[in-house]
């Protein structure tokens, strides 16, 4: 008997696994014919109180079919990610699988088995967007560089300026201060949290800038460069 509901729960597992890259102990428990769509959906919908009210085995029977399946698994390299099962109702109210509602059979019940290639596949779209916001902070900071340059030369006296070309009066402008989340300083570490590869090719250049904001950022920033008892970028540690 227990070979024979291995034999069963490995082809409804495999197939779930060649569909969708993951196995669900529900969708294996659809498969082998113990619960019906329907009954799945009721469930859903908070129709009836728990799962194992509606399901076509016995107590016995559904905890062997979660071990087998976990020990399946297991074998065949699956990562387990536990998942949160809520309602298909307004109030997004957290479903039971038991009536007793036992933590290891829930737990059993809500882990999905995924394989590695989603994973990897997963990690890679995450790396990939991390990436791209990476480069567009970057382009942000170079705006925002570019800008207090600009508003700098503004206010101070240009060396290639004509000499003969009348000075404004009245009092020098003070160079603008950038605080809040666009500046320097902030976008330098932003681009470090987003993505540290994309990082460590910036990472030279932005610390040799000439901003001491965004050249301390660019140093503490890197993997290490961190130093015990150095303040945060302001005024204090910058010097500006």
């Amino acid at each position: 008997m227990a070979n024979r509901l291995e034999h069963r729960l490995v082809a409804a597992a495999n197939a779930d696994l060649r569909r969708h890259r993951f196995v669900a102990p529900v969708d294996v428990l659809i498969g082998l014919g113990w619960l019906s769509k329907e009954h799945a959906e009721a469930w859903r919908r908070r129709r009836v109180p728990y799962l194992e009210q509606v399901t076509e085995a016995s107590l016995g029977k559904l905890s062997s079919a979660l071990r087998i399946l976990q020990s399946w698994a297991q074998s065949e390299g699956l990562q387990p990610r536990e998942t949160i099962y809520v309602s298909w109702t307004p109030s997004r109210h957290r479903l039971r699988f038991t009536k007793t509602g036992e933590e290891n059979l829930e737990r059993a019940y809500r882990t999905h088995w995924i394989s590695p290639e989603l994973i990897e596949a997963e990690q890679q779209r995450k790396a990939e967007a991390a990436a791209r916001r990476a480069v567009l902070l970057a382009d942000e900071l170079e705006a925002v560089s570019r800008a207090a340059f600009l508003a700098h030369r503004m206010t101070a006296e240009d060396p290639g300026s004509d000499p003969g070309l009348p000075r404004s009066c009245g009092p020098p402008l003070t160079r603008p201060r950038m605080t809040g989340p666009a500046a320097p300083g902030a976008l330098v570490t932003a681009i470090a949290d987003a993505a540290l590869d994309t990082f460590a090719l910036l990472a030279g250049p932005l610390s040799q800038r000439p901003d001491p904001a965004v050249a301390l950022a660019a140093r503490r920033a890197r993997p290490g460069g961190h130093s015990a008892g150095c303040c945060p970028v302001t005024s204090a540690c910058t010097g500006s």
